[in-house]
């Protein structure tokens, strides 16, 4: 209750159980952590006086031989870290986590941006505002794609790949925060890659947006393939481009942004 972060490390074993307990220690503290999390968002949905506090989960990028009750535990903190704003899963090299706490802590991190932008933009009236997420191993592919939508009237905002890490994290917060719609481009990327975008989207709120997205999709190019079924709650739209890509396939996004 003192802090206004906390900082869970994972490795690839599922860790000490205290005697009598079918839970390890890094497993009891991480549910405290959460139950924590979620008294704060409702006292900060009831009280003008808000408390900033964010959890960071980190997982190694080094992780081999994880342990079968070791999955089912990073499995379960991904989805618990899904459904909060004021949680993220990070799996990034240790010096990487250093920085980002770093961030959080010296200038606010998600919290300043949150506070500093609890409004709604007034340089975008049109309202076609697009942000196209892309893999990095993507980029080329998915520029098609934003030529497209740029000769149809759109403002293009597009992953970048090249600087330093809390830039592009930051980056990458402000284009969810200000963008009309997304589309997500899945070419070579894997399907837990598309389910961390689309988690990226429904956290949006906590990096400061306040106007719900007029539409967002997912572009499946090439041979990626990719079920309907499996976004329906999300309300995504699935664009597939057999082949080379064609301008049309774009339509039914272009369509829910215009209504």
């Amino acid at each position: 209750e003192k802090c206004r972060l906390s900082i869970h490390l994972i490795g690839e074993d599922y860790g000490y159980k205290p005697k009598g307990a079918d839970l390890s220690i890094v497993d009891i503290q991480n549910k405290i952590a959460s139950e924590y999390v979620l008294k704060v968002i409702e006292h900060n949905s009831k009280s003008a006086d808000r408390e900033p506090f964010s959890r960071l989960i980190w997982l190694s990028p080094d992780m081999v031989n994880v342990s079968e009750r070791q999955k089912i535990f990073i499995e379960d903190l991904k989805s618990d870290a899904a459904a909060v704003e004021e949680a993220e899963v990070l799996q990034i090299t240790l010096q990487e986590l250093k920085s980002i706490v770093r961030e959080e802590l010296l200038t606010g991190g998600r919290f300043k941006t949150r506070d500093h932008y609890a409004r709604e933009d007034e340089d975008n009236k049109g309202g076609k505002m697009i942000y196209l997420i892309c893999d990095k191993s993507d980029a080329e592919a998915a520029q098609p794609i934003a030529k497209a939508l740029t000769a149809k009237g759109c403002e293009v905002m597009t992953s970048l790949f090249d600087g330093d890490l809390i830039d592009l994290r930051y980056l990458h917060q402000e284009n969810l925060r200000r963008c009309d719609a997304s589309l997500i481009y899945f070419g070579k990327a894997n399907h837990q890659w598309i389910k961390a975008k689309l988690q990226d989207l429904l956290k949006a709120p906590g990096f400061g947006r306040i106007k719900p997205l007029k539409a967002k999709a997912i572009y499946v190019a090439g041979e990626a393939k990719v079920k309907a079924e499996e976004f329906k709650e999300e309300g995504t739209l699935i664009l597939t481009g057999n082949g080379e890509f064609k301008a049309d396939s774009l339509k039914p996004f272009l369509e829910k942004i215009e209504k």
